[in-house]
Parts: C-alpha cells; sequence; structure tokens
C-alpha cells in the first residue's frame, strides 16, 4: 500500500476509469468505514478496514454513482464509526444500499430514472453465521443481515413492482472458495423469483461462476476489484438493457482485468481476454454459459 500513498488514493483505479465514467450508473461495494484515525476502536476483529472520509472524493472521480454497504466491515468500528460512514456519503450526495441507522433504512430500495426506464438496487449480507458484524434493527444502526432472506425477498417484490429493473447486489458465500455456497444457489434463485433481473455477488475474494436463471444472470461472486497488493484476476460486469420499459432485453457483458502491485490492470490484448474468459466459463461449467470475445455471455446453446 505504500504505493497508494505515494502516487494518491485514486491511483488503484486510474487504469479503469474511464469505463465507470462512461457508463450510466456505476455501483460498487465499498467494505470499510470512512472516518478520522482517532475516532474509534476496532472490534477486536483480525482484519479492520478504516479510509480517511476525505477520500469519499475518489468515489466522485471515478463516477461511482452509488455503493453498497452490506458487508461484514461496515460496522469494523462500531456504531458511530458507521453513522460517521452514512454520513459522509449524504453530505457527498453518494447514495447507498445495505446498511443505515436502523433496519428501514438498510433495507430499503434505491431507484435510478434512466432513459425512461425505472431500476431499482437493494442489497443484502450472509456471511457470518454468528452475528460479528452487528444488524440492523427497528430501532439500532447496522447492515442488512439475510441469514433468513425473507425480508430481502420481500424488499426484492417491492421493488419489482416499481422498477421496471431491478438489481441485487449480495455479500455471500466462503473467502477463496471459487465454488458457491448451497445456500447462494437458493437464494439467487429465491431472489430471481421475487423479481430480481440481475443478481450480483461478492465476498470471497476470487471469481466464481455465472447462472442464468429463468433467463437472468446471477454472477456468484466479482472477486475483488480492488484490495491489496495480490495479484489476480477481477473483472466488471456491465449490463446493458435495450428497448422499452414495457418489453427491454438485457446483455451481460465482462470485463476483464487483473488486481496486482496495488493497481487494476485491463486485460487488454485478445490472447489475454480469451484465457480470462476460458477461465470463466470453467468455473461456470455447471451452468453452461457461452462468454464470446467481446466478453458477451449468454446460456450457451446444448
Amino acid at each position: 500500500l505504500t504505493a497508494v500513498a505515494e502516487k494518491g488514493a485514486d491511483w488503484p483505479f486510474r487504469n479503469l476509469r474511464e469505463i465507470f465514467q462512461a457508463d450510466d450508473m456505476t455501483l460498487l461495494n465499498l467494505e470499510c468505514v470512512l472516518q478520522g484515525d482517532n475516532q474509534g476502536h476496532d472490534h477486536g476483529k483480525q482484519h479492520t478496514f478504516r479510509g480517511d472520509p476525505a477520500n469519499v472524493s475518489v468515489l466522485h472521480d471515478l463516477g461511482v454513482d452509488i455503493v453498497s454497504l452490506a458487508n461484514n466491515h461496515t460496522y469494523d468500528y462500531g456504531e458511530d464509526a458507521l453513522l460517521d460512514t452514512l454520513d459522509t456519503l449524504k453530505n457527498a450526495n453518494i447514495p447507498y444500499v445495505g446498511a443505515g441507522k436502523d433496519l428501514d433504512e438498510a433495507s430499503s430500495i434505491y431507484y435510478y430514472e434512466l432513459d425512461g426506464f425505472t431500476v431499482a438496487f437493494l442489497s443484502g449480507t450472509r456471511v457470518e453465521w454468528v452475528e460479528e458484524t452487528k444488524g440492523a434493527t427497528e430501532n439500532s444502526p447496522g447492515v442488512f443481515r439475510t441469514v433468513e432472506p425473507e425480508l430481502l425477498y420481500q424488499r426484492t417484490k417491492e421493488a419489482s413492482a416499481n422498477a421496471d429493473y431491478v438489481v441485487v447486489y449480495m455479500h455471500w458465500g466462503v473467502e477463496t472458495a471459487t465454488y458457491q455456497e448451497e445456500y447462494q444457489t437458493e437464494t439467487g434463485h429465491g431472489l430471481i423469483d421475487a423479481g430480481a433481473d440481475a443478481v450480483i455477488g461478492d465476498h470471497t475474494h476470487c471469481l466464481q461462476g455465472i447462472e442464468f436463471y429463468n433467463g437472468k444472470p446471477i454472477l456468484y461472486s466479482m472477486g475483488n476489484y480492488w484490495f491489496n497488493g495480490k495479484s489476480m484476476d477481477t473483472m466488471l460486469a456491465e449490463l446493458h438493457i435495450s428497448g422499452t420499459a414495457d418489453a427491454h432485453e438485457t446483455q451481460l457483458q465482462l470485463i476483464p482485468a487483473r488486481q496486482t502491485n496495488c493497481q487494476v490492470i485491463y486485460y487488454g490484448t485478445p490472447e489475454e481476454q480469451s484465457t480470462f474468459f476460458r477461465n470463466m466459463e470453467d468455473l461456470s461449467s455447471a451452468y453452461h454459459i457461452s462468454i464470446d470475445e467481446n466478453g458477451l455471455v449468454t446460456p450457451a446453446v446444448e
């Protein structure tokens, strides 16, 4: 992380910044609190993450439009740090989903108007069976815990009734596992059945496969877009919506990249991209998908 300190907080993302800035809506997982170094104490966890509130400007520079806070590090420094993070994002005019001052806010839906479409976003976390990261309650702040997914499904149905397109962002799975847990599949299918048009997951720190369920994509894990200095494959996922609100189609396109030396590098050569896409097909072998040379993902014709 010395390179980040020397070259600026935005240095890890500079290579792919134009992609974020060119799209209509960018969602990412923000897995840290935004609070000054001397304002709170960690909860004794092995790994705790905290960022300088001033670096919220990096999100604007990247073109980020909304962040998910439904993860296992949003409560690393306690209630005050979470509330400070919410205030920092509000003051920067960056919407968030997946955490809040109470359960109603943590489970809330964000609606975005896009060229005649209403797009809905919501987010939940299901990575801790023992509650280390505090879940929001009716009267206290925390994350939207979805070990019991009934409220998550309810919110998804609500989003589907009020939007043309629904994206659910999930924090789930087992760290470093390239396979998904049974509950990920069950929850992903349940979300599609409840009205989600796309389900996008993370937490495992590595890539997992892609499934089309009832014609709609579930990306089980995006890996790390940026996390540390390790070298590993990562990607961006682009959802291209076309047509009208009443009759629209979606294309899923992968942007292959690699996290290395504390920076994200775009896989630009045809050979690099082909290798990446074949690996994603292998990770998704149970689901019979096909990825063309442009990264467009479709259910394979059997």
